[in-house]
């Protein structure tokens, strides 16, 4: 890969699920605990981004780390993550990406991933990914992580769901 190359963060940071059929999986809302972490904001505080030629094309990406805060701006969490360019569409040149990314919440962790739709970003349409638990509070659990861009740069509205089977009755 060549040199780094700054470009908007619009066009790497945001998710889009491709392929996930979330309709087939009917829960029964008596059987799971709902995590809902809502009205966030998500703003990017460092970001590498390497290209390798004149436009971005596959195998390029970036790391990124971003804040999240609560609608009171409190530190919520600190996302770190990493995309790379899996598909460059040749007919509208829509970029897509394999997004992997990790959260650090005071009271443990959680990680997303997926191939993303980032041409949809651009376009200012919301996105979500994958997320699932990993430790402390969030262990087990699956769910979203969820955003839409903001007027601001490199900052975006955000919600996180996640959800864990409930206690078994004794």
């Amino acid at each position: 890969m060549g040199a780094p190359v700054a470009i908007p963060v619009t066009a790497l940071t945001p998710l889009i699920p491709v392929g996930t059929d979330r309709s087939a999986a009917v829960e029964d809302p008596a059987a799971t605990e709902e995590i809902v972490l809502a009205d966030l904001t998500d703003v990017v505080v460092q970001r590498e981004i390497v290209i390798s030629g004149a436009g971005i094309g596959v195998g390029d990406g970036a790391t990124f780390t971003n804040e999240i805060t609560t609608a009171d701006g409190e530190h919520l969490a600190e996302l770190t993550g990493a995309v790379t360019i899996v598909h460059v569409r040749p007919g509208d040149h829509r970029i897509f990406g394999f997004y992997r990314e990790f959260l650090t919440f005071a009271d443990g962790t959680a990680r997303t991933m997926g191939i993303v739709d980032i041409t949809a970003t651009m376009a200012g349409q919301g996105q979500s990914i994958d997320a699932y638990g990993l430790s402390g509070r969030y262990r087990g659990t699956a769910g979203s992580r969820s955003y839409l861009q903001t007027d601001k740069p490199d900052t975006f509205h955000a919600e996180i769901v996640l959800r864990a089977p409930a206690a078994k009755p004794q």
